[in-house]
C-alpha cells in the first residue's frame, strides 16, 4: 500500500516538469513546431477566403507570411531588433512548404477539412503554444530595452499584443474596406490576459510559494520558464474556447471571425442598401406626377 502511495505522489510530483516542457516547446523546438503552424496559417487562410476570389499565388503567399510575421516584425522595429524570420533561416522555407502543401498537393486540404474538428483543435493548441511563448519573450525584450520600459506595465502589455496580433489586424485594415482601425478581438483579449499574468508573476511574484505548484512538482520560487509555462497555459485554454473557423462562400465573401473581420461583400451590400433607402424617398418626391399637368 505504501508503495502505491509513493508512486502516486511521485506521479503527481512529475506533472509540472512534464507540463512545463510541453508548454515551452516553442522555445525548445522552434523550427519543428513552426511546421505545424505554417500548415495552420495556410489552411485557415484558404478556408476563410471566398471561393470566388482569385488572387496571384505570390499575393496569397505574401498575405500568409504577413499575417504570420507582421506583428512580430512591427514589434522588432519598435524595439530596434532583427525580426525572428530573418535570424532563423528555416522559417520562410517552412511557410513556403506549408503553402505548397495546402494549395498545390492534391488531397491535403480536403483531408484536413474532413477531420476539421480534430485538426483545428490541434491547430488551436499549436497557435497558443507559439503565441503564448513569444508573448513572454517580447515582453522580456521590451523590459530589457530600457529602465523606463521595464517599469511600464502598459507598454509591456501593448508590445506583447502588437507582436502577437498586428499581423492579422493590419491585414484586415488594408484588405477589407470599411474596417480601418477595427479593434482586436478574442485573441487579443486572451493575449492581454496572458501578458497580465506574466507581468504579475515576474514583477509582483504572485505565484511564488503557492502550494498547488509545489504539489505538482513546481518550485517554490518561480523562474521565468515557469512563468512562461503558466502564461502559455492560459493562452492555450483561451484559444481552445474561441469560435471555430467557418468556410467562406461566394455569398458570404471575405474573411471570417478567425481573422476578426467583416466580409467585403457584406460591407458593400450594407452601403448599397443604405444608399437605396436614402435615395428612394427623394426620388419619389422629385418624380413628376403624371396626370396632374394643366392643359393649356
Amino acid at each position: 500500500m505504501a508503495d502505491y502511495i509513493k508512486s502516486g505522489v511521485s506521479a503527481i510530483g512529475s506533472v509540472w516538469p512534464v507540463g512545463k516542457s510541453f508548454l515551452t516547446v516553442a522555445g525548445s523546438l522552434p523550427v519543428q513546431i513552426q511546421v505545424v503552424y505554417a500548415i495552420y496559417q495556410s489552411y485557415i487562410y484558404r478556408k476563410t477566403t471566398p471561393k470566388g476570389r482569385r488572387s496571384a499565388h505570390s499575393s496569397v503567399l505574401l498575405s500568409i507570411l504577413w499575417i504570420s510575421f507582421g506583428g512580430g516584425t512591427i514589434a522588432s522595429i519598435l524595439l530596434n531588433q532583427i525580426p525572428a524570420w530573418l535570424t532563423i533561416p528555416e522559417f520562410i522555407p517552412i511557410y513556403l512548404a506549408g503553402y505548397v502543401a495546402v494549395y498545390w498537393i492534391p488531397g491535403v486540404y480536403t483531408t484536413l477539412l474532413s477531420v476539421a474538428p480534430v485538426v483545428e483543435m490541434i491547430f488551436d493548441v499549436t497557435d497558443g503554444l507559439i503565441r503564448g511563448y513569444y508573448l513572454t519573450t517580447t515582453i522580456e525584450a521590451f523590459k530589457a530595452s530600457s529602465t523606463s520600459a521595464s517599469e511600464s506595465i502598459t507598454g509591456q502589455i501593448l508590445i506583447g499584443v502588437i507582436a502577437m496580433t498586428f499581423g492579422g489586424l493590419t491585414y484586415n485594415w488594408a484588405m477589407v474596406p470599411g474596417r480601418a482601425l477595427t479593434l482586436p478581438g478574442f485573441d487579443a483579449i486572451m493575449l492581454t490576459a496572458g501578458a497580465c499574468i506574466y507581468i504579475l508573476g515576474s514583477d509582483y511574484r504572485i505565484f511564488d510559494g503557492r502550494a498547488v505548484f509545489e504539489v505538482l512538482g513546481g518550485p517554490k520560487i518561480m523562474t521565468k520558464s515557469d512563468l512562461t509555462a503558466i502564461t502559455v497555459l492560459v493562452v492555450v485554454l483561451g484559444f481552445l474556447n474561441r469560435a471555430p473557423a467557418v468556410s467562406a462562400s461566394v455569398d458570404e465573401g471575405g474573411l471570417d471571425e478567425a481573422l476578426e473581420s467583416v466580409t467585403e461583400t457584406e460591407i458593400v451590400a450594407s452601403i448599397v442598401l443604405e444608399e437605396e433607402e436614402e435615395v428612394e424617398p427623394e426620388q419619389e418626391e422629385t418624380r413628376p406626377k403624371r396626370g396632374l399637368r394643366k392643359r393649356k
